[in-house]
């Protein structure tokens, strides 16, 4: 019990940590957007916020003594933007990655209620402060949603799997179906994705907390 416990505070502490410079990033977004135009104000964000969801996705899956791993991915991951064809490499290999992580952990008790708060609550709070600050309009506004649906189907993309048919088949398709969408849009698919780790970090996180609030 007081491994798990420790094992707990770990994760919670380097939650809490990058949770923190997700927020100092959406403060810089803010603040530059009075300044510079919208859409380098978008890049810079999303650029910023696409390493941190996918350092939390990485280590949400890794065990704790793979900590330098998981940087390492992450820095791989995120130089993929600038580099979109790296993305063929990687995500060719996604099959042989995903094998080995935990994704056991995805069916706890608490795990699709605080996906289900995360992705309907808490995107559309976001969503309509930027639409009450004027920062975007209507229309970007039922992208963003479309952007959101989206990303739930990748969710169940790689849930699925686990549930119905073998996942080598289905993460092998969904690696060349990637690996083409990411060289020909990669603006587009960057954001989804961003957005859909970052579903992925709010339920983590939220998993951790209430799982160490049951155990205390």
């Amino acid at each position: 019990m007081s491994t798990r416990i420790l094992e707990l505070y770990a994760y919670l502490s380097i939650y809490l940590s990058i949770y923190l410079s997700i927020y100092l990033s959406i403060l810089f977004f803010i603040m530059m957007s009075l300044v510079w135009h919208i859409r380098l104000n978008f890049f810079l964000f999303f650029f910023f916020f696409y390493f941190c969801s996918l350092f939390f996705f990485l280590s949400r899956f890794f065990s704790l003594y793979q900590f330098w791993l998981d940087i390492f991915y992450s820095f791989f991951i995120s130089f993929r933007i600038s580099f979109p064809s790296v993305s063929f490499l990687f995500f060719f290999l996604i099959p042989y990655f995903f094998l080995s992580f935990r994704f056991l952990s995805f069916f706890s008790s608490s795990f699709f209620l605080s996906f289900f708060l995360s992705f309907f609550l808490l995107p559309f709070l976001i969503l309509f402060f930027l639409f009450l600050l004027h920062s975007i309009n209507f229309y970007f506004l039922l992208y963003l949603f479309f952007l959101f649906f989206l990303s739930f189907l990748f969710f169940f993309i790689f849930l699925f799997p686990y549930i119905s048919f073998p996942f080598c088949f289905t993460s092998l398709f969904l690696s060349f179906f990637l690996s083409f969408v990411f060289s020909y849009l990669p603006f587009l698919l960057s954001f989804t994705v961003s957005i859909f780790f970052f579903l992925l970090l709010l339920s983590s996180l939220s998993e951790i907390i209430l799982s160490f609030f049951f155990l205390s």
